[in-house]
């Protein structure tokens, strides 16, 4: 039983475990990272309240990374997590986004970095050790 692409279900290779087809990320990388991220974006509240981005690694640049989440930051759910408690600073979730992209990059459990659940109860350590990933 293979694989399947987790933006289109179309069958990919045994490596390409939660990973995305060539050509949904052909795609991904001709739009503008905003509009391509807005489909992928969505938010849980209760106890935990989180923002998620779903194959967040297809977005790679610093300044793309920064852009979206300044998209989420202007949108009425991420406005609305604010009355559950939520409380990350746009740094936190900076870090937490790249950390996420440099252990994809470096093949470490993929099918759980390829996407970023920026959650309020995030352990610090995590957020320790994302920061200290996100220089690279």
């Amino acid at each position: 039983m293979g694989n399947k692409c987790v933006s289109c279900g179309k069958e990919l290779p045994a490596e390409g475990y939660g990973e995305v087809c060539s050509d949904c990320k052909a795609a991904a990388e001709n739009l503008n990272p905003v509009d391509a991220a807005k489909k992928r974006i969505s938010f849980s509240y209760g106890d935990n309240p989180c923002v998620s981005i779903k194959n967040s690694y297809l977005v790679t640049r610093n300044e793309d990374i920064k852009a979206v989440l300044e998209y989420i930051r202007g949108l009425d759910e991420y406005k609305r997590l604010k009355e559950f408690g939520y409380t990350r600073t746009p740094m936190s979730e900076f870090h937490e986004w790249k950390g996420h992209n440099v252990l994809y990059q470096l093949g470490y459990q993929r099918s759980r970095t390829g996407s970023v659940d920026i959650d309020q109860n995030e352990p610090m350590w995590h957020r320790f050790v994302y920061a200290i990933l996100s220089i690279f």
